[in-house]
């Protein structure tokens, strides 16, 4: 028979009885796991600093080309 504390189980839904205590817990709990993933936040970080001026740059791109096409088809209207 399967049968739970209820102590336990009263505690466990109070602990988490609101949205505030929810987002405590939570971040209580990345604090405590803190050191599982600190590095690969610092390497995707580092990533994203080398591939974000390049994709800037191509957006930049983007955007000019789309305003020539814009002009150009304003033009011939």
């Amino acid at each position: 028979m399967n049968q739970r504390d209820p102590f336990l189980s009263d505690l466990l839904h109070a602990m988490v009885e609101t949205a505030s205590d929810r987002i405590n817990a939570a971040v209580a709990a990345s604090a405590i796991l803190t050191p599982l993933w600190r590095e690969r936040v610092r390497l995707l970080s580092e990533d994203a600093a080398l591939f974000m001026p390049i994709l800037g740059v191509a957006w930049l791109c983007v955007q000019i080309i789309a305003k020539l096409i814009e002009l150009r088809c304003r033009v011939k209207n």
